[in-house]
């Protein structure tokens, strides 16, 4: 049974969504790093290497057929953390005061109390994670933009990151679902799957950035952590999870 079972059985619209749009590259010679034509240059690379997904042969005809544009930014935003986790954060802290109040003096002694605040450094510990997290892009499902940040890539294994993190937002550009502040626990769910996406795209291209790339993807604190367990569960003759990923793109009303 698909993942997504009850959640297709609660929504409704189409499962796809055709647009006649076209795709183009916003550059501004002023307002660029003077890495800005390499750095396109190794994305139109990568966009245009074959690779069968949701009915597309490749990155670039997905996004040109979907109407996404790439936009290369010079700004260095920072990361805010999704309501999602900082409400996970604030209903464990109010937890505890509850039980403060109804335990009372004794309550650190109490195993409920120690349970709940277990769970408190679970979500600081993951929110403290998203908030140190180098911003490297977007998608901006409102201006059908994915948006680069050169200037927040790291110098050492710059092309890596650049490469990752264009087809990771590439995949929320096919997702291009409603926005967070309306269901902000998407991100725990859509994060792990771009992530997948990405890790699927670099191993089925044959990309040398693959191993690179699942390293990476298992070393982060956050839920983006979990696209490699995915990974590693397709790998392992588990199909039902590519059908899944790409079955995401349903419209939830």
């Amino acid at each position: 049974m698909s993942i997504w079972s009850d959640l297709q059985d609660r929504s409704s619209g189409e499962i796809t969504r055709i647009e006649d749009c076209y795709c183009e590259y916003i550059f501004n010679p002023d307002d660029l790093s003077p890495t800005s034509n390499s750095t396109l240059k190794i994305i139109l690379d990568i966009a245009r290497a074959d690779f069968e997904f949701g009915g597309f042969s490749s990155l670039e005809e997905m996004l040109s057929t979907l109407g996404v544009t790439l936009v290369i930014s010079p700004a260095t935003p920072t990361r805010i953390v999704p309501s999602g986790i900082s409400e996970w954060v604030l209903y464990w802290k109010n937890e505890l005061k509850r039980l403060e109040s109804i335990l009372g003096k004794d309550c650190k002694s109490n195993q409920l109390y120690k349970d709940a605040q277990k769970e408190l450094e679970k979500a600081q510990k993951e929110s403290e994670a998203w908030a140190t997290m180098a911003h490297l892009g977007c998608y901006d499902r409102f201006q059908k933009e994915i948006i680069l940040y050169p200037n927040n890539i790291p110098g050492q294994d710059r092309k890596e990151y650049l490469v990752t993190t264009f087809v990771h937002e590439a995949m929320h550009a096919y997702f291009d679902r409603h926005p967070r502040e309306l269901f902000p626990y998407v991100a725990t769910v859509e994060e792990p799957l771009a992530e997948f996406g990405m890790l699927l795209f670099l191993k089925e291209t044959n990309n040398t950035y693959y191993e690179w790339a699942y390293r990476n993807v298992v070393s982060k604190e956050t839920c983006y952590r979990y696209g490699a367990a995915l990974m590693d569960r397709y790998e392992k003759g588990d199909n039902q999870i590519r059908q899944d990923l790409e079955s995401y793109k349903r419209k939830v009303f």
